[in-house]
């Protein structure tokens, strides 16, 4: 697949070049065995591109009524703190960052400061 994609113009272009070419199944395919009886797919509910370099992880997330499209920098939660944000609300789209909540845990030990 890499070999068919050009050049990305832009930043979201190339997340969309990404997105297009992930394993997909409809989402209300029926999940039916091969002939030798092993599931082979099952409908995709989320995908996940990450910018290494600027610590921006894109999520899009579908299932039933659901589809999201939106972005997290993590540079701005790296405090060791846990956070929460439910995947599947309608109002996700665009920069997510500050939707947030915090939560107890043990996150902690994986601040990179």
């Amino acid at each position: 697949m890499k070999s068919q994609l050009k050049e990305p113009t832009s930043y979201t272009n190339g997340l969309a070049k990404l997105d297009s070419v992930t394993y997909k199944i409809p989402l209300d395919a029926a999940n039916r065995p091969d002939a030798a009886g092993v599931m082979r797919g099952y409908a995709t509910i989320y995908s996940v591109g990450y910018n290494l370099d600027q610590k921006v992880m894109q999520i899009r997330y579908q299932f039933g009524d659901a589809y999201t499209h939106f972005f997290v920098d993590f540079d701005k939660l790296n405090d060791g703190k846990n956070y929460h944000l439910a995947a599947d609300s309608p109002d996700l789209f665009g920069d997510v960052t500050g939707q947030f909540t915090q939560n107890n845990g043990v996150m902690a030990h994986y601040a990179t400061h």
